[in-house]
């Protein structure tokens, strides 16, 4: 005669649950980084601002952000090209750096920006920096997150699994 056995799956439980936040925490960094080492380096260049529509996002708040839609044109090498960019604009850490209570100086036409492109598709340009965080740090984390998944799995998550049946 056979023992019993269970035929439905166990429920994941906190062995389970670390598992998945280490993996995540090992993912997402990697896929960072490797965002960040295929992205082009940009040049810079001067641009001037053709058209601007400036809107509150809302109207009651203390904190009244503004939402600007900007055109403009840059030239990329002989070629003129024209960009498009909406958000919010930034008040710091970018080359375009306006405060709040400047931003109508956006709506002066042939306004001077400072825009950076793409030198293999000169079409794709932006305002503003990408993220600061240096990518060596993105891929420090995640070759950090992977060694700790592999040492979890090989040794913490293993005993942690037999404490728990030895409880049963």
């Amino acid at each position: 005669m056979a023992l019993h056995q269970r035929r439905r799956l166990q429920r994941p439980g906190l062995p389970e649950f670390v598992v998945m936040l280490l993996v995540g925490l090992a993912v997402v960094p990697a896929m960072l980084w490797c965002q960040r080492n295929t992205r082009p380096e940009y040049k810079k260049t001067e641009g001037r601002v053709k058209n601007c529509e400036i809107r509150l996002t809302h109207y009651n708040a203390d904190n009244m952000l503004s939402k600007v839609k900007l055109t403009y044109t840059y030239s990329a090498g002989p070629a003129t090209m024209t960009g498009v960019w909406e958000g919010y604009w930034p008040s710091a850490e970018s080359p375009n750096a306006l405060p709040q209570n400047k931003l109508d100086l956006l709506r002066t036409e042939n306004y001077p920006l400072v825009v950076l492109y793409d030198p293999a598709d000169p079409s794709k340009s932006r305002l503003h920096y990408p993220g600061a965080v240096p990518h060596t740090m993105y891929g420090v984390v995640a070759l950090t997150a992977a060694l700790g998944v592999v040492l979890y799995l090989a040794t913490g998550y293993p005993m942690w699994k037999k404490k728990q049946h030895a409880a049963w």
